[in-house]
């Protein structure tokens, strides 16, 4: 089960919504590269949840990026009908990383866009409370191309 991210303050009224095994809820990162002379890299992140709540019918799509190790900008979307929420997950989810959330068990990176993160349940809370991760080895490889 996924943890709602604590500055949403739905945590305790609310949870990640389900529908059969996928859990609406991702963290991607992005490594943005600036060059004047030399490489300076940051890491974003991104949280993307859809939220239920716990005893009536309605829904949110919660949003929060910024640089990791940093609290970020957030946004919380309000509906009634689960469709419209979920049509608003699916559709950020693709304007953020080019692939489409059906077909996220394929995921292909996309440069300049964001990646999934491949998150174990014990790195799920600290993603939600403060999106502290560790970047995925592509990341990485993609670091290294660069300072060469």
């Amino acid at each position: 089960r996924g943890v709602v991210d604590h500055r949403s303050n739905l945590e305790l009224t609310a949870h990640i919504y389900v529908e059969g095994e996928d859990l609406y809820q991702c963290t991607l990162n992005q490594t943005v590269t600036t060059t004047k002379n030399i490489y300076k890299f940051h890491e974003q992140f991104y949280i993307l949840q859809l939220i239920e709540d716990d005893d009536n019918d309605q829904w949110w799509v919660w949003t929060r990026w910024g640089k990791v190790g940093l609290v970020g900008d957030s946004k919380l979307h309000y509906f009634s009908d689960l469709e419209k929420a979920k049509k608003l997950f699916c559709s950020i989810f693709r304007e953020k990383t080019s692939n489409n959330w059906a077909e996220r068990a394929n995921f292909e990176n996309v440069e300049g866009k964001y990646f999934l993160m491949e998150m174990e349940e014990s790195d799920e809370e600290g993603a939600a409370s403060e999106a502290n991760t560790v970047v995925r080895s592509d990341s990485q490889i993609l670091t290294q191309k660069l300072t060469k």
